[in-house]
């Protein structure tokens, strides 16, 4: 009875480590002990670990940069859709008395069909954990995990809180001899709020809202042209920004992607003047969005 019991439990330990070994992710530091920081590394979304997601999901209104396109990534490689590009998470995780870690920091340096995204960077501690220390040494070992894995010039702009953007971009620098330029690029302030907030009527007296369709493809491109036109040097080709007209209402490209136009009354038509991009639904039944 013995025998059978060191038998079965030894298949169940040895079938658990080949899993492990089949899937593990890259370490790009010395397996952690108590207390020690570690950097995981991941080619494709679906390679993250459930407690990632999970850490993610918990942190949806600074993760919004990622989650989508994290989640949309994930869906595609379980489904054995083919995936044409490059992605790259890193995970800062901290080992403490947690089996599993606790995710400090997931950063991504991914691309889509209309070209590469800055390097995002998402802290999933409460800020009141933060101190500029423990930044510093996190944010280093996420520096020379990129600087492994991508070429330097890849790395053109950092999306992140303030300070967080600061010291990544310090250590970026020291790391791969590039300058600074230290005036902000883009500025965005994240805001959300819930079903219980009041939701008086902000529309005019004249206009309408509604969802956009395929006739509205040239008229939202242009809205688009005109935004890409102040992002020098990011300035967008005409097929691009008609690519991403289309890509927020058509469902071929992404279901959860819509967009909602304002259009205003002129002498002869309507004129779209505003798009409203619904990025996607929360846990909570909430939409995220972008107003161009």
């Amino acid at each position: 009875m013995c025998a059978l019991k060191w038998m079965w439990f030894r298949s169940i330990f040895l079938s658990i480590f080949i899993d492990f070994l089949l899937n593990r992710p890259t370490f790009l530091t010395e397996m952690p002990s108590t207390h020690e920081i570690s950097i995981l590394s991941y080619t494709h979304a679906r390679q993250l670990p459930d407690f990632v997601f999970s850490t993610l999901e918990a942190n949806r209104i600074d993760a919004n940069v990622i989650l989508p396109l994290l989640r949309k990534s994930s869906d595609s490689e379980r489904s054995n859709l083919p995936i044409s590009f490059n992605q790259l998470w890193l995970c800062c995780i901290s080992y403490d008395s947690s089996i599993t870690g606790t995710v400090d920091m997931v950063l991504s340096c991914t691309e889509n069909e209309l070209g590469k995204y800055p390097i995002f960077i998402v802290p999933t501690r409460p800020r009141s954990l933060w101190t500029r220390n423990s930044l510093e040494v996190r944010l280093r070992k996420l520096a020379e995990a990129l600087f492994k894995s991508v070429p330097r010039e890849r790395v053109y702009s950092v999306f992140a809180p303030d300070i967080i953007v600061s010291l990544f971009s310090q250590q970026w620098s020291e790391l791969a001899g590039v300058g600074i330029n230290n005036e902000p690029y883009y500025a965005a302030r994240l805001l959300s709020c819930t079903a219980v907030i009041p939701q008086p009527s902000t529309l005019p007296p004249f206009g309408t809202c509604r969802l956009a369709d395929t006739a509205d493809t040239k008229t939202v491109a242009k809205l688009c042209r005109r935004f890409s036109e102040e992002s020098e040097p990011f300035v967008l080709e005409r097929v691009i920004y008609l690519r991403a007209a289309v890509r927020v209402h058509s469902g071929n490209f992404d279901i959860i992607h819509r967009t909602v136009v304002y259009s205003l009354a002129g002498l002869t038509a309507w004129t779209v003047v505003s798009a409203v991009m619904i990025h996607r639904e929360t846990l909570q039944k909430g939409r995220d969005v972008s107003i161009v």
